[in-house]
């Protein structure tokens, strides 16, 4: 599947990700925040500054906004209620284009609509230092414990399921295969396979191998090769005091 990702991938042109753009909207919008905001400075410039620059640009704003028979101080006061005006509306809308993405996101994929929202709130001010997050966790997850085999609630489990019947186990089957591939999102990071899930939905002829070798690796654990579990982790914030390791959860 590796091979044949890679083979495809260096035939096909690189694809260029465009950077995100504003909406046309939000850029009239701000065009004409900027326009009021310069026609505002000149008109209260001309009350201090007298060169001939300023006055010439203060009567090509009295032209174009037909307004000769108004006074400095009325363009200068309708100019900034046109500026709150343009803010007012430009809020309103970037809250509304949110709320719709937002929307639309929860309905296509609710778990990354939760991460946006987490993302959003989470700011990691103070982070603790490399040393602190390893010398905490390790000393969790490498300490071995020793469990109580001979606990009595154990003894009674067993005699209240003794007479359930063994389940027999059956092979994965190459529907059950794909009907869980079906529900992977494309372009998720891949593990230390290198693998997009794209490769593994559309490559179907190899379908049949993959449910061969999970059967296998059921069957015997020891035929897993060593990097399936194996993974790289990463700590999420998880408190508001960013300081302290335990306020992070692990993820691989």
């Amino acid at each position: 599947m590796y091979a044949t990702a890679a083979v495809i991938a260096g035939e096909t042109k690189e694809r260029v990700t465009k950077p995100t753009e504003e909406p046309t909207w939000k850029k009239k919008i701000r065009t004409k925040i900027e326009n009021h905001r310069k026609g505002l400075f000149i008109l209260s410039e001309i009350k201090s500054v007298t060169t001939k620059q300023v006055h010439a640009k203060a009567r090509s704003i009295l032209c174009k906004s037909r307004r000769e028979n108004k006074t400095i101080c009325e363009l200068e006061q309708e100019r900034k209620m046109k500026l709150q005006a343009k803010a007012q509306r430009l809020r309103r809308f970037t809250k509304q284009s949110e709320h719709y993405y937002q929307n639309k996101l929860f309905h296509k994929d609710a778990k990354k609509f939760y991460w946006h929202l987490n993302e959003q709130q989470s700011t990691i001010n103070e982070p603790p230092s490399q040393e602190r997050l390893d010398q905490f966790w390790r000393g969790i997850l490498e300490v071995s414990t020793d469990h109580n085999t001979k606990a009595t609630w154990i003894k009674q489990e067993e005699e209240a399921f003794q007479n359930v019947a063994m389940d027999v186990w059956t092979d994965i089957t190459m529907g059950e295969v794909q009907q869980a591939i079906k529900r992977t999102h494309n372009w998720k990071s891949p593990g230390p396979d290198k693998l997009h899930n794209f490769w593994i939905k559309h490559l179907s002829a190899l379908h049949k191998q993959l449910t061969r070798a999970l059967n296998d690796t059921i069957k015997d654990p020891s035929n897993s090769p060593k990097w399936l579990t194996s993974g790289t982790t990463f700590f999420i914030s998880k408190g508001k005091d960013t300081k302290e390791p335990k306020n992070y959860r692990p993820i691989t």
